[in-house]
C-alpha cells in the first residue's frame, strides 16, 4: 500500500478505509523506505490550516452579503425619496401649467366675447388646440360662432325689424337647446355641469311677456 496515496486522501478530506487506517497505525516513521512521521504530521496540519482558512473565508463572505443587503436597502430607500420628490415637482409644474392655460383661455374668451370660459376651456382641451397657433385659434372661434352662437355676446344694436325681445327669445331658445344636449349625455364633465347650472339659473325666470298689460 502506498503511503503517498493515503496522504493524498487525507489532504483531500476523503475517508480512509479500515485497511488504510490499520496501515497508518502500523506505519514506522523510522523506516528508511517510508515517509517520516514529521512529514505526515505536517501534511495533516496543512490540511487543518486550509480548512480553517476556508471557514474564515466563508464567514467573511456572509458578512459581505449582509453588508450588500444593507446597502441595497439604503439605496432603495433613497430611490423612493427621489421618486417622491420627483412626483411632487412634476405635480407642481402641472398645476402651474394648468393655471397658465386657464388664464390664457380666459383671455381668449374675453377677446372673442365668449360668455363661458370654463366651457371654452373644455372645448379647447377636447380639440387639443394649440393656443400658440393663431391661425388655428382663429378658425376654431369661427367654427364656434356657427356651432354654439348663443355663447357669443353680440355687439349688434337693435335696428329695423329686430328688437330686444327677439334677441332674448333667440338666446333663450339656444340655451334650452344646449340644456337638452347636456341632459341627454350619460356623463357630464365638471365644466359641463357648471355650464348646465349656469344655463338653468339664467333661464329660471321666464322672459317678460311684451303683451302683459302695464299697471295703470
Amino acid at each position: 500500500m502506498d503511503i503517498k496515496e493515503i496522504l493524498k486522501k487525507i489532504a483531500e478530506g476523503k475517508t480512509l478505509t479500515d485497511e488504510e487506517k490499520e496501515f497508518i497505525g502500523k506505519f514506522d516513521p523510522e523506516s528508511t523506505d517510508r515517509i517520516p512521521k514529521s512529514r505526515l504530521d505536517a501534511e495533516i496540519a496543512k490540511k487543518k490550516e486550509a480548512e480553517k482558512v476556508e471557514n474564515l473565508e466563508a464567514n467573511g463572505l456572509s458578512e459581505a452579503d449582509k453588508a450588500k443587503k444593507d446597502s441595497e436597502k439604503q439605496l432603495a430607500k433613497l430611490q423612493k425619496q427621489v421618486d417622491d420628490l420627483t412626483k411632487e415637482r412634476d405635480e407642481a409644474r402641472r398645476q402651474i401649467t394648468a393655471r397658465d392655460f386657464t388664464a390664457e383661455v380666459g383671455k381668449l374668451a374675453s377677446a372673442h366675447k365668449f360668455d363661458n370660459p370654463e366651457y371654452l376651456e373644455y372645448l379647447i382641451t377636447k380639440k387639443q388646440l394649440d393656443l400658440k397657433d393663431e391661425a388655428a385659434v382663429s378658425q376654431f372661434f369661427k367654427e364656434l360662432e356657427t356651432s354654439v352662437p348663443s355663447h357669443f355676446q353680440s355687439d349688434a344694436h337693435p335696428g329695423s325689424g329686430s328688437g330686444p325681445g327677439k334677441e332674448t327669445s333667440s338666446n333663450a331658445a339656444a340655451g334650452q337647446q344646449r340644456i337638452k344636449e347636456l341632459l341627454g349625455k350619460k356623463e357630464l364633465s365638471m365644466i359641463e355641469v357648471s355650464e348646465l347650472i349656469r344655463l338653468q339659473n339664467g333661464q329660471s325666470q321666464p322672459p317678460a311677456d311684451s303683451n302683459q298689460p302695464k299697471p295703470e
